[in-house]
């Protein structure tokens, strides 16, 4: 699968509660137009997050489907940096897509996404330097877990 195969497009979000989903016990999650980076160690709920605002959304698209839509087809170009800043008034959804990348790519690629014109929600662990991003940052710490294997 490639890379623009794994990232879904939804309307805008503002804020978002997650109760007993995944490894997330609770959560309220706001978010800000631009660049919005949830960080944390493997398993502490990054993606659980991005599948919860899925099942909230009430539309869900997938990057060829937007690319396929009249109003959209002719604005948006082939690259994912081209896409993101054409304002299109969504939120695109963007998973492990950091982990894959070699630290000169994930820099260069956080500096043209932090200068979006639409909202971009990107899932980082802890290793990925953002200090000197321009982003709203989210850090899976502030999350309330679950407990799991204790009793």
């Amino acid at each position: 699968m490639n890379i623009e195969e794994e990232i879904k497009i939804v309307p805008m979000i503002g804020n978002i509660k997650i109760k007993d989903e995944g490894i997330i016990e609770e959560a309220e999650l706001e978010f800000a137009p631009g660049l919005n980076i949830i960080v944390g160690s493997n398993a502490s709920g990054k993606t659980t997050v991005l599948n919860s605002i899925e099942k909230q959304s009430d539309h869900i698209w997938s990057l060829e489907q937007l690319k396929a839509s009249s109003a959209a087809s002719e604005k948006i170009m082939l690259s994912l940096i081209g896409i993101t800043q054409t304002p299109i008034h969504k939120c695109f959804l963007i998973d492990n897509l950091i982990e894959r990348l070699s630290r000169d790519k994930v820099k260069i690629l956080l500096q043209e996404l932090e200068r979006t014109k639409n909202q971009i929600i990107i899932t980082a662990s802890n290793y990925v330097e953002i200090s000197k991003i321009k982003a709203n940052i989210i850090d899976t710490k502030d999350f309330k877990l679950k407990r799991i294997g204790k009793k």
